[in-house]
C-alpha cells in the first residue's frame, strides 16, 4: 500500500523543513506508528482543518496523556517491552512534528489588542 501526503512547499518551508526532510519525517512516523489512540486523535483533529488558534490550543485526551505517562514511567524504570518502546518512539516523533506545527500556527493567531 502506498500513501501520499501532499504538503505545499511553502507550508513545509514554514515548518523549517525542506521537501525531503518532511517526507522522511512523515514516512518514519507512519512506519513506526502502531494503531495508537493519540495518533488517531491528532490525525482526526488535523483532518478537520482547524484554525491556527485551535491548533495552538490542542491537547490530547486525558486517556492518551495517561498512556504516555505510563510509557515514560516504564522507560525510566527500564521495564518497556519492545512494542511499548516502538509506541513511545512513535509518540515522541509525533510530538516533535506537532510541536513544529503548533509553533507555526502560533504565528498566525491574531494577537489580542
Amino acid at each position: 500500500m502506498r500513501l501520499t501526503i501532499e504538503i505545499p512547499d511553502e507550508q513545509a518551508s514554514r515548518l523549517g523543513m525542506d521537501h525531503e526532510a518532511m517526507q522522511q519525517l512523515v514516512s518514519r512516523i507512519i512506519q513506526q506508528t502502531p494503531k495508537l489512540a493519540v495518533v488517531e486523535e491528532v490525525v482526526e483533529f488535523l483532518g478537520r482543518g482547524p484554525q491556527p488558534g485551535e491548533i495552538v490550543a490542542f491537547q490530547a485526551s486525558e486517556d492518551s496523556q495517561n498512556r504516555v505517562r505510563d510509557l515514560l514511567d516504564k522507560s525510566r524504570s527500564g521495564t518497556l517491552n519492545s512494542d511499548e518502546e516502538h509506541e513511545l518512539n512513535a509518540v515522541e516523533s509525533l510530538n516533535h512534528l506537532f510541536a513544529l506545527v503548533k509553533a507555526r500556527a502560533w504565528q498566525h493567531v491574531p494577537s489580542a489588542s
